[in-house]
């Protein structure tokens, strides 16, 4: 196994596959108030997938990521050792978790971005960092869409990223999210583009898909 992974740029985008490390990203997610104390919370999920609604957090959930059948994908700031001792998660920008099932395809569950932590407390620095994770989501996000990773269903704060990179030619026909029966009770919007179905937990979301569903 490669110990180093050599920056081109700035930033590196590959999956994560050493469980060790994501057990150690693990530890930095903020989680949903009242379910256990993190010590140096460092991602935040944004809302919202319909898996993450609220964009919350339980420890149940993050174990689940980690010894669950899922897909990483990380953006790194700088060279990445594959060590737990050379690993930094505070150099970990954005992270994406996909999840492939049948009637679905590769499907993204959660997409987090590094924040500002407790102990952060430089002022310009903090601001070099929130341009830094803008700009280390940019990458993140190309570099799913043209490895054309799995697909996104996104709404509000999420569409908004995602919008970002990904075009009207990448956006799924909820047509055809409707025909091969992928869900169930879907109202396509009058865009043509977005769609409600009702979610796991009884909720209506406005939704729109983009990305490759190859299977």
């Amino acid at each position: 196994m490669r110990r180093l992974i050599k920056s081109k740029d700035n930033f590196i985008t590959c999956p994560l596959e050493n469980m060790s490390l994501r057990v150690v990203l693990g530890e930095h997610f903020i989680l949903k108030e009242d379910e256990a104390i993190v010590s140096d919370p460092l991602y935040k999920v944004i809302p919202s997938t319909p898996d993450v609604l609220d964009g919350e957090l339980t420890p149940l959930d993050i174990d689940l990521f980690i010894c669950g059948d899922y897909s990483w994908y990380i953006t790194y700031c700088g060279d990445m050792q594959l060590s737990e001792s050379g690993f930094d998660p505070r150099k970990v920008y954005a992270i994406s978790v996909f999840y492939e099932e049948e009637s679905c395809g590769n499907k993204m569950t959660l997409l987090a971005r590094r924040v500002i932590a407790k102990d952060e407390n430089d002022r310009e620095a903090n601001l070099r960092l929130k341009n830094d994770v803008s700009m280390a989501l940019y990458e993140h996000l190309s570099y799913l869409r043209d490895n054309r990773i799995g697909w996104i269903e996104a709404g509000d704060n999420l569409e908004k990223c995602v919008s970002m990179v990904y075009t009207l030619k990448e956006v799924i026909d909820p047509e055809d999210l409707m025909i091969e029966g992928v869900f169930k009770d879907m109202v396509i919007s009058l865009d043509q583009f977005h769609y409600d179905r009702t979610l796991k937990n009884g909720e209506v979301a406005w939704l729109i898909a983009y990305g490759h569903r190859d299977w």
